[in-house]
């Protein structure tokens, strides 16, 4: 079974310390307003705010009025985002009548409760990509940001599997992370790229590094490879490229 457990907070407070779990979380928060601290970035609630926060990393709630939520912890490879992240349910609160029915199903645990939870819980995370991509949050897009961000500099670091392992049919992630970023997840993997190898060349003549160690540094295969990329992004070459900044003196 993917949940693992489940509960309500059964006090209104004002402030849950920090604390981290073994397992996803995602939290539904009941009534009231305040802010949650996640892995340090602070983050606004309401009521009907819905956050989904990654296994380990620490995070707390802070209100100055009373606030009420409930949450679940659960289990999914499917759902493998390094960051949190928010959404929130609809005008009707079709997720929180799903989470309640799945509340009761957990902790009645009639005969083939299990499966029931499990079915439930299917129905949920459907609405968490729906809701969430409807907020421009969609947690696999955010998964795969973080993922190139992670191995941009690794010229052996395979996009297109990367991309394959998504649930989803590859043209709809491209543009789900088009919607998001304003590029394709190829092109923000090579801009980024090629912003490292400018950091690089703007203090070469202090380094010393060689161009295939750039190269390298920033995730191409080969210093030709590199060199063509380059040039087709920034009209030169890179040693054409460093030429120009040293003669302007421009930063570029």
């Amino acid at each position: 079974m993917k949940i693992q457990s489940i509960g309500y907070k059964n006090d209104k407070r004002r402030h849950i310390e920090p604390h981290s779990h073994a397992f996803t979380e995602l939290v539904y928060y009941l009534s009231g307003c305040g802010e949650s601290v996640i892995g340090g970035e602070r983050v606004p609630f309401h009521e009907g705010d819905i956050i989904v926060i990654p296994a380990g990393v620490p995070h707390e709630d802070d209100s100055d009025t009373d606030f009420h939520s409930c949450f679940f912890t659960f289990s999914d490879d499917n759902l493998n985002s390094r960051v949190f992240f928010r959404f929130r349910d609809t005008e009707e609160r079709v997720f929180l009548n799903i989470l309640k029915q799945m509340y009761n199903e957990y902790n009645l645990r009639r005969s083939n409760y299990e499966n029931i939870v499990d079915s439930l819980y299917e129905v949920l995370y459907q609405y968490m990509l729906t809701l969430s991509e409807d907020r421009g949050s969609n947690p696999y897009v955010a998964g795969l940001i973080d993922d190139i961000i992670k191995n941009q500099s690794d010229p052996d670091y395979d996009l297109a599997a990367a991309v394959s392992r998504i649930p989803m049919s590859s043209s709809h992630v491209r543009e789900l992370f088009r919607q998001k970023t304003g590029s394709t997840p190829l092109q923000f993997l090579t801009s980024r790229r090629i912003e490292h190898a400018k950091d690089m060349l703007r203090v070469r003549s202090i380094s010393g590094v060689t161009m295939e160690a750039i190269a390298y540094s920033a995730g191409f295969g080969s210093n030709y490879y590199f060199s063509r990329v380059f040039k087709k992004y920034t009209g030169q070459s890179p040693r054409e490229w460093e030429a120009h900044l040293r003669k302007t003196g421009a930063k570029k």
